[in-house]
């Protein structure tokens, strides 16, 4: 599986935990202001059936509406810890009214009193009649709140933090791989290059081969770019193979001239220009006549010709290039280097073409390994 692929399988888990976690929060929530709102509503009958005996009991010491009978009544509600906010009690004699607060459970028209029950979190008690001696007809009423305030907004903030920790987490995610596909996009194939050699494209399966193998002349090493030496890249290539093709990747050798007469000081711009486009500076290797060659790990011909093309087009020197991939062929790095300079020639034979790719006929292939000596072919 690609990079890519295991991007966003990852940004699409760790989507779906943020969503688990927005709904979980959400319930968890809600969950939370339901219990409330019952455990509110427990206490505010109970605190209602305390004060209704409580105006009973107080006739045994007070008379009924006395100013201490009134007195004993606001206390309770003011030292309560529990929701009732405002209590009417009526007789013949007219409605008392006692809050917790002034304007948390009564209302008034005139000065007739009203138990304030407008807001959705209010609740009104079933009234209740008071066996007060040598009294009839009196009454009780009462409105209790069944969420308190502060616990709501706790619940609530709580559960603001917890989404927005996860929004977050998936901001920073969809940032993350924005800008994965955007790296991994340079290196795609946007549009297909220059055609590969017409020969190829019209069926006629003749590729080019030579049972002779190049000869490699020692090369400079340019000390002001850092390049490896040209003698290590059969070696490297060697290595890059058996990775590639042990984990089921292609590799692309490109080589490629720059046929224009250019400076060192051009020729080196260049050089460090490669290096930066493949952001891997032990894959690109110098030879003498501006030659250039580039290793392409898990790049297979096509993707390879594309940013071939990319390179060249960004050079303001004029760029030729031949490659060549492994296509899933177990070829030794000699033999990738020989098909890479091979196409390069064609390249350079044709004007039309400065990007060629050398297409690999698998029964002319199995033939000429037949004729090549074991030292070559052996891997």
């Amino acid at each position: 599986m690609s990079d890519q692929g295991k991007s966003s399988i990852a940004s699409s888990i760790i989507a779906a935990i943020c969503i688990l976690i927005y709904i979980a929060s959400v319930a968890f929530g809600a969950v939370q202001v339901v219990f409330h709102m019952g455990e509110r509503r427990n206490l505010g009958e109970a605190e209602f059936n305390e004060i209704a005996i409580l105006a009973v009991r107080l006739t045994e010491l007070d008379e009924f509406m006395s100013a201490s009978y009134r007195e004993n009544i606001r206390l309770f509600l003011q030292n309560s810890s529990t929701p009732l906010l405002g209590v009417i009690i009526t007789s013949p004699a007219g409605p008392e009214a006692f809050e917790r607060e002034p304007g948390s459970g009564i209302d008034w028209s005139g000065i007739t009193p009203r138990l304030r029950t407008g807001e959705w979190y209010l609740r009104e008690t079933i009234p209740r009649s008071l066996e007060i001696e040598g009294r009839r007809n009196v009454n009780i009423y009462a409105v209790y709140s069944i969420i308190e305030y502060d616990f709501f907004i706790s619940v609530l903030w709580n559960t603001l933090l917890a989404i927005l920790a996860a929004l977050i987490v998936a901001l920073v995610t969809f940032i993350l791989e924005l800008v994965f596909r955007k790296k991994a996009a340079s290196f795609k194939n946007m549009n297909m290059p220059s055609s590969i050699h017409p020969g190829n494209n019209t069926g006629d399966e003749n590729a080019w081969y030579n049972d002779e193998m190049p000869d490699f002349t020692e090369l400079e090493k340019s000390a002001e770019n850092d390049i490896e030496w040209k003698t290590f890249i059969i070696d490297r290539l060697n290595m890059e193979i058996d990775k590639c093709v042990s984990s089921g990747e292609d590799l692309s050798l490109v080589a490629m001239q720059i046929t224009d007469d250019v400076s060192i000081a051009e020729y080196r711009k260049i050089i460090n220009d490669a290096v930066s486009f493949i952001s891997m500076r032990d894959l690109v290797y110098e030879k003498k006549d501006n030659n250039i060659y580039i290793i392409f790990c898990g790049s297979d011909l096509q993707t390879s010709m594309a940013k071939a093309e990319i390179f060249r087009n960004m050079e303001a020197a004029g760029i030729h290039a031949g490659i060549s991939s492994c296509s899933g062929r177990l070829v030794k790095g000699e033999r990738l280097m020989l098909e890479a300079e091979t196409a390069l020639e064609k390249a350079l034979e044709d004007p039309l073409s400065p990007v060629i790719a050398f297409r690999i006929d698998p029964d002319k292939y199995r033939e000429f390994i037949k004729k090549t000596p074991p030292a070559m072919n052996s891997r």
